[in-house]
C-alpha cells in the first residue's frame, strides 16, 4: 500500500464500508442456496474425508456444501461486528459519542472480528486451492458436470433432473 499511516487511517473506514456493502450484496445474491439442510451436519462431521479426498464417504452436497454455508455466515457475522465496532471507534465522526470504555470494547471486538475474518479468508483460499477446479469455478462462474458430480453430487442430480441453479 502506498501512502502514510495517516492516509491509511483516513481511507480504512471508507474501504470497509465498500467491502461490507459488497459482502451483503453477495450474501443476498446467494442466500437462497445457503440454507442448512438435512445432511449438512453429517457433512461437517465428515470434513476429514473431504480433506483426505475420500469424497465417496461424504454425504452428497447440494449447490453449496455445509462448509461453504458456514463460511458465508462467518463472513457475515464478522462483517456485522466489524461494521458496528468500526462505527463506534471511528474517531473522526462517532467515537466522541461513546464512552471511552465502549470505544475500548469496540476496538477489542473489532480486532477479534478482523482476526476471525482474515483467518476465514485464508481457510477459504486454501480450500479453494485444495479442491482442484474450484478456483476456475469461482473465476468463470461455472464448473464442469464432472466436477459437480464429484464434489456436489446432490446438486448434479438436481441439474440432471432439470432443476436449474
Amino acid at each position: 500500500m502506498y501512502g502514510t499511516p495517516q492516509l491509511a487511517r483516513i481511507l480504512h473506514p471508507f474501504g470497509a464500508i465498500i467491502m461490507t456493502v459488497g459482502l451483503f450484496f453477495l450474501a443476498a445474491r446467494y442466500w437462497k442456496y445457503n440454507h442448512f439442510e438435512k445432511g449438512d451436519m453429517q457433512w461437517m462431521l465428515s470434513v476429514k474425508d473431504v480433506l483426505t479426498e475420500n469424497e465417496d464417504k461424504v454425504p452428497p452436497a447440494g449447490h453449496y456444501n455445509a462448509g461453504q454455508k458456514m463460511i458465508l455466515r462467518q463472513f457475515l457475522a464478522c462483517g456485522v461486528l466489524l461494521l458496528v465496532s468500526g462505527i463506534v471507534a471511528w474517531r473522526a465522526y462517532f467515537s466522541a459519542d461513546f464512552s471511552i470504555d465502549t470505544v475500548r470494547i469496540a476496538l477489542i471486538v473489532h480486532s477479534i472480528a478482523a482476526f476471525v475474518f482474515c483467518l476465514s479468508l485464508i481457510i477459504h483460499a486454501y480450500m479453494a486451492y485444495w479442491v482442484q477446479g474450484s478456483i476456475d469455478g469461482m473465476l468463470e462462474g461455472k464448473v464442469s458436470l464432472a466436477w459437480a458430480k464429484k464434489h456436489h453430487p446432490r446438486w448434479f442430480r438436481e441439474l440432471e433432473a432439470g432443476k436449474k441453479h
